[in-house]
């Protein structure tokens, strides 16, 4: 392990505490040594020794070869503790910038590690401190909470993401939450409620565009990279419903938008009905916007929800389509309600 760097040593050592039996290369599922293991080929532990855990990080014998491949290794390699702890090490090194990733692919990958936030766990929803694969009958958490958030914060990867899953401040600094939004003319420029808010704690991304319908947004949410942002905002449809483009259609890409967002990301998602009601002075009326603001307000997807669809005529400039300076002061006003909680 010498050319290991020391904070990926601290990880690998925290696993084989207890994983291993005293740490060692030649472990074997449940608490025992099989002296000379490590000397054979991986296809040989695999072939020999049944399916229990092997090795010192306790590899299952069904995943083998994907380790191995990952790690540039074939079958015919030896069980080496070399190549143990590249196999390991190849499993979470890639994470070692971010904490919060780190925590959670280690946790996924040793039902030994505790989950150091509450999450739904592989069975049920599970505390801090219990394993992720708490309630399936078989494992449990081994090694105290406390202990790995210490080792975490000693290997050198950046703890402000878990530190506010854990509800907790950074030491060193305050925390500057990114949010990235995506929408229309209603959030597309200065003035909007957006840029009302307080810079010095959010720091805003705004990649909305006047006159752009739900299948443009989809599109320019799918190029961003999510995970730089901690809070995504997504307020559309309006479009939709004057071009007369079917309530359906936007429904539908709201949607994709909405599960987008939490399939691709660990981002809180808010989500801002588009203000439809009929005060539009024109000859038309657009009964669609209504159907598409609805149906923002019902979904189960977002986090949170802010119904800019309650909002009264004197809310709305003159073309009595767009949000003046009142009503973007009210969604504002619930956008920091929604933040200040985070």
């Amino acid at each position: 392990m010498d050319n290991i760097p020391d904070g990926q040593k601290l990880i690998l050592f925290l696993i084989s505490e207890k994983e291993a039996v005293d740490h060692s290369y030649d472990s074997a599922y449940p608490g025992k040594i099989i002296e000379g293991l490590s000397d054979l080929t991986i296809e040989e532990v695999k072939s020999k020794y049944g399916s229990g855990a092997k090795g010192r990080y306790q590899f299952l014998p069904k995943y083998f070869k994907t380790f191995a491949d990952k790690s540039g290794l074939d079958m015919s390699d030896k069980f080496s503790p070399k190549n143990q702890d590249k196999m390991a090490l190849d499993i979470f090194k890639d994470k070692m910038d971010n904490c919060l990733k780190l925590e959670d692919k280690l946790v996924r990958t040793w039902a030994a590690l505790p989950v150091l936030y509450g999450r739904e766990g592989k069975e049920r929803y599970v505390n801090r401190g219990q394993s992720y694969y708490a309630g399936d009958g078989i494992n449990k958490a081994l090694v105290d909470a406390d202990h790995f958030e210490k080792v975490l914060k000693s290997c050198g990867c950046d703890m402000s993401k878990l530190n506010k899953k854990m509800g907790k401040k950074n030491e060193e600094e305050t925390v500057v939450i990114n949010i990235l939004v995506i929408g229309d003319s209603q959030s597309a420029g200065d003035n909007k409620y957006h840029s009302k808010l307080d810079k010095s704690k959010y720091n805003v991304t705004n990649k909305s565009v006047g006159a752009k319908n739900t299948s443009w947004m989809l599109q320019t949410l799918k190029k961003q990279k999510l995970d730089e942002y901690d809070v995504v905002i997504i307020m559309g449809g309006g479009n939709d419903g004057y071009r007369e483009i079917t309530d359906d259609t936007a429904q539908t890409n709201l949607d994709s938008m909405y599960n987008y967002v939490k399939n691709n990301s660990e981002s809180k998602l808010i989500a801002i009905s588009n203000p439809t009601k009929n005060f539009y002075s024109g000859s038309k009326k657009y009964p669609s916007n209504e159907l598409i603001a609805k149906h923002s307000m019902n979904s189960t997807i977002p986090d949170y929800k802010i119904d800019a669809n309650s909002l009264g005529e004197d809310n709305f400039s003159k073309d009595k389509i767009h949000l003046n300076s009142k009503g973007h002061k009210w969604i504002k006003s619930e956008l920091e309600k929604i933040l200040n909680n985070l």
